[in-house]
């Protein structure tokens, strides 16, 4: 029997896994035999990782050790790509019928979700004494509204630039030991671009997949505090804000330096990070 209410996981980083059952009805109490054992009880896992090989081992490593400790549970887990995940889980909602764990993504898609009675408030269990050593505080913030709590970290993602030492050896550029400005960051672009070198490019077929590095070049303009004061809607922070508008115009600027069609998906940004 599954529970109507979901609980979601957070995944830092903008995204979550949603977990949900609702008790059992209580047997009756037998005068002279024994209580029967429950029934077989059935959760369903929507992940966004198929093809992840390491994921999904760990997946079914964790699954593996939990239905160990509660036998009378039997997790099925059905592995998407993003966009699939996305239509299946609004079809879902909709006819009222959610698998009883996914992954989200936490800000305005959990609250809504939350509003329609579809997450259950985890405030308490987040406030235990382990969860709190275990827990982050700020990992909480994507998945907290009106002071509860609806999701629980599991895993986190950091981005990383990589260089080419050979490369910049060869075309007389420094590798920075520290932060790069942003002439600097431009003056390697331009140099390799005039070498005949593509020197960086991003996967954007999806819209979601440029957003982390504008919201990069948010974060080093204007610092985290602007971000998150607007992502909460805190009065008078909003998206036009100066570092909104600043980080867009240095995207475009890469956008525009010359690169040759096809290297881009789209030409969308055109040069923009990699991580």
């Amino acid at each position: 029997m599954k529970k109507n209410i979901v609980v979601v996981l957070l995944m830092i980083l903008g995204a979550m896994l949603i977990w949900g059952c609702v008790p059992q009805a209580p047997l009756p109490e037998a005068e002279e035999a024994p209580t029967p054992p429950p029934g077989k009880v059935e959760l369903e896992w929507w992940t966004v990782q198929a093809g992840e090989q390491t994921s999904i081992g760990y997946w079914d490593y964790i699954i593996e050790e939990f239905e160990k400790k509660h036998p009378n549970v039997e997790v099925k887990r059905v592995d998407m790509i993003d966009e699939d995940f996305k239509t299946g889980l609004t079809s879902s909602m909709a006819a009222g019928i959610p698998p009883d764990l996914w992954f989200s993504w936490g800000g305005g898609i959990l609250k809504a979700q939350v509003d329609a009675g579809h997450v259950a408030d985890l405030t308490d269990l987040l406030n235990e004494p382990w969860a709190k050593e275990v827990v982050p505080r700020p990992a909480l913030a994507q998945s907290t509204f009106d002071g509860k709590h609806y999701a629980f970290p599991f895993t986190i993602w950091v981005g990383h630039l990589y260089v080419n030492r050979e490369l910049f050896d060869k075309y007389g550029l420094e590798v920075p030991k520290e932060p790069w400005s942003w002439d600097e960051f431009k003056e390697a672009i331009e140099t390799f671009k005039a070498n005949g070198v593509i020197p960086i490019t991003v996967g954007g077929k999806e819209k979601w997949e440029l957003s982390f590095y504008y919201m990069y070049l948010v974060d080093r303009i204007g610092g985290s505090e602007i971000f998150r004061k607007t992502i909460n809607r805190v009065a008078g922070y909003t998206f036009e804000d100066p570092t909104f508008v600043q980080a867009g115009v240095r995207a475009e600027e890469l956008a525009q330096i010359p690169t040759d069609r096809g290297r881009t998906n789209n030409l969308r940004l055109g040069l923009l990070l990699m991580t």
